[in-house]
């Protein structure tokens, strides 16, 4: 009997400190435009992380809902980090601005300069 009101006790520990309402902090980084999910219209609610100790182009895109999608600067324009995306360069207007997509989302980051730039 002991052991299985233990077995209880130790599964709603366990479960307690899963949810342990804790919130992450809100990242760090530059608002930029993004539009997250389908037929959803471009709004500044999405963060970019430069990720800057040795810059090597890297950096993270978070979304308001905590998802985040880690990307890089190449030669050619963004890419995926992993390259487990495919990533759709839409276009450079006037030097202000990139704008790309990853699996149906797109974002528009500021053209240049990039940290290290």
């Amino acid at each position: 009997m002991s052991l299985r009101i233990s077995s209880a006790l130790t599964m709603l520990f366990a479960l307690a400190a899963c949810g342990g309402g804790v919130e992450s902090p809100e990242p760090e980084g530059d608002t930029v435009e993004c539009a997250v999910g389908p037929g959803a219209e471009y709004s500044s609610v999405c963060t970019v992380e430069w990720l800057q100790a040795e810059w090597d182009g890297e950096f993270i895109i978070h979304h308001p809902d905590g998802s985040f999608r880690r990307m890089q600067v190449t030669p050619d324009g963004i890419a995926s980090f992993d390259g487990a995306a495919e990533v759709v360069n839409i276009g450079n207007y006037a030097e202000t601005f990139v704008e790309f997509s990853v699996d149906g989302d797109r974002y528009r980051l500021p053209a240049a300069p990039y940290p290290g730039d």
